[in-house]
């Protein structure tokens, strides 16, 4: 059986995809007897999920601690390469910023805005153009600001507006560059150094859960959709910072999900009429679902039904615990010294409902 979440335990009804298990375990899940391990187990694998889930996108403290450790180990390198530098040529910059606005996107006004500032930027309270390789990367620093603001943006302005800044930056940085040569191997480390800082930021502003605070499959789903989407897109963005091992987590996470649905398989469309009918002769029979199997098998029922009956009120009660068992796991064991016949109930109730041919099934039938 595929563990795609550590410490998230599938019940059979979950893990065989079985609709006739599935049948027989929603209705296990509402018997005043079994509802509590039910319960804790569905609790139990909430608790793993969201666990698995902040294992990969860590706090804001974290976030907080690799900055100071990229910025520690990034500001030498950033103040060797600027130290004595020579003055630096902005003129292709203004150029490229002449370009753009020459072409489409100086119609938009997001794009005017935007390289408007940085034109203003590049020149100093004289007018003349900036020539200090610091005080240029000055500049940088703003434009990244403004790109940090509009990514926080939906619509066309806003990625035209993007685009636009992040061309002119890199014409910036070839123009600092030429004038610092190391300026080059600062970007690298500082890049480099960001790409977890940027992945943890994109995973704790993902809103991953409901009202009760559990991760939800629809919501895993459209954070899978949105980050392939933006992953496809063009220019830089955070979802491009994610690693291939926190993809395939999100997937797994995902796959964890799709796999607890199961456990719908075979509910009928409407109310669940049929499982409450279904619950009235719990009383009467012990404790068993036997009314479940019922609606599932048929005349086929009947006959567990009178075995069911020959155990007694104890032996019931036990082939019920039994049921649970299986239908949990095989890190529930077997309680020692049962009776043949109670060993082997929940068993063939489970086999009859299709499990034994079913081989996700298989280890859990095991015992």
């Amino acid at each position: 059986l595929t563990e795609y979440v550590p410490n998230s335990l599938p019940t059979l009804g979950e893990a065989s995809g079985n609709a006739g298990i599935a049948s027989l375990e929603r209705v296990a899940r509402t018997n005043p007897n079994l509802v509590q391990r039910f319960t804790e187990r569905a609790e139990e694998n909430a608790g793993a999920r969201t666990d698995f889930f902040r294992g990969m996108a860590k706090d804001p403290e974290a976030i907080a601690d690799a900055r100071a450790a990229r910025d520690a180990a990034t500001a030498p390198v950033r103040e060797a390469a600027l130290a004595n530098a020579p003055p630096a040529d902005a003129a292709p910059v203004l150029a490229k910023i002449d370009e753009i606005l020459t072409g489409e996107a100086g119609k938009r006004k997001a794009a005017v805005t935007v390289l408007g500032r940085v034109r203003e930027n590049l020149h100093n309270a004289k007018g003349e153009v900036e020539t200090d390789a610091r005080l240029l990367y000055g500049v940088r620093k703003d434009i990244n600001d403004m790109l940090e603001n509009v990514a926080s943006k939906d619509g066309a302005d806003a990625r035209v507006a993007a685009r636009e800044l992040r061309d002119v930056k890199e014409a910036l940085d070839v123009a600092i560059e030429k004038a610092a040569p190391n300026f080059r191997d600062y970007l690298k480390t500082y890049s480099d150094m960001s790409k977890p800082i940027d992945e943890m930021k994109f995973l704790q502003g993902l809103n991953l859960t409901d009202t009760k605070g559990n991760i939800t499959l629809a919501k895993v789903q459209g954070a899978i959709t949105k980050i392939e989407k933006m992953r496809a897109g063009p220019g830089a963005n955070e979802a491009k910072s994610l690693s291939d091992d926190t993809l395939k987590g999100l997937r797994s996470l995902r796959d964890d999900l799709k796999r607890a649905g199961q456990i719908d398989k075979g509910r009928a469309r409407g109310s669940d009429t049929a499982q409450n009918a279904a619950m009235e002769g719990f009383a009467a029979e012990g404790g068993l679902p036997l009314s479940a199997l019922g609606i599932v098998l048929g005349p086929k029922a009947s006959i567990l039904a009178q075995g069911a009956k020959f155990l007694g009120q104890s032996g019931r009660d036990e082939a019920t615990q039994m049921l649970a068992t299986r239908l949990l796991g095989p890190q529930y064991a077997p309680p020692p010294g049962q009776s043949p016949a109670v060993k082997g109930a929940a068993r063939r109730v489970i086999e009859r409902m299709g499990g034994a041919a079913i081989p996700a099934a298989a280890g859990m039938l095991s015992n």
